[in-house]
């Protein structure tokens, strides 16, 4: 914003750039290579402004976004320790998923594309007991406050599979504050209920993948602690 302090500062500026102009004159006597000197200058602006605007710009921008990533895989990293591990290995104990696709989950000789491809064409299904809902309706509804503060964040705009498992898990306190105890359950109620834990089992194993990488080395012990789990 240009206010009167900056008009101070570039006045300043100016004055001082007059007076070496003025005192290369006084001295050299020679006005026309001082004249050619002002234009030469002159003629530099445009490319150090290209410079600064563009090129250091370009770079400031590419490691803005750098550190959005890296303080988004703490974030998705935090979420996993505290409640996406739990959440998904219960899930899992009620799921239709096999060991294939949990050895695949594992595989490092998979790229991060084909694993995900294998969890998007799984097409899991849930059958939970009252056990697991009471379990997952527990640790979510437990985790309200956390899971807000963490879906608030703006840094997890350009993480789309993040921000959509998010809403789920909001989407699921929803449902637990409608429906109540499993004992009120209706059969359409389970068959609904059991759709959306499907929905958030498939989008917890998108971002365990997703976030497979930071984990495995920043937090190895952590990383082959789950992956030895879901490979069991």
């Amino acid at each position: 914003m240009f206010n009167k302090k900056n008009a101070i500062i570039i006045s300043v500026l100016l004055t001082i750039s007059a007076c070496i102009y003025g005192l290369q004159i006084l001295i050299f006597k020679d006005v026309r290579n001082t004249e050619f000197y002002i234009f030469q200058d002159m003629a530099f602006i445009p490319i150090s402004i290209a410079i600064t605007t563009v090129v250091v710009g370009e770079l400031l921008d590419i490691n803005n976004k750098r550190d959005s990533r890296l303080k988004t895989r703490m974030l998705t990293s935090t979420f996993f320790s505290d409640i996406g591990f739990e959440l998904m290995s219960m899930l899992a104990l009620v799921s239709n998923i096999d060991e294939d696709v949990l050895h695949k989950i594992n595989d490092d000789n998979l790229s991060e594309y084909e694993k995900i491809n294998v969890i998007k064409s799984s097409k899991f299904t849930i059958n939970a007991n009252m056990g697991v809902y009471n379990i997952i309706s527990d640790v979510i509804i437990s985790s309200k406050t956390d899971i807000l503060i963490v879906s608030s964040n703006p840094m997890l705009y350009d993480h789309e599979c993040f921000s959509d498992l998010l809403w789920e898990l909001l989407h699921l306190m929803d449902e637990f504050r409608l429906r109540g105890d499993y004992v009120k359950l209706t059969e359409d109620d389970l068959a609904e209920l059991n759709v959306d834990f499907a929905q958030v089992l498939e989008l917890l194993l998108i971002n365990w993948v997703i976030n497979a990488k930071y984990l495995k080395e920043m937090y190895p012990s952590f990383y082959k602690t789950v992956s030895s789990l879901l490979d069991n």
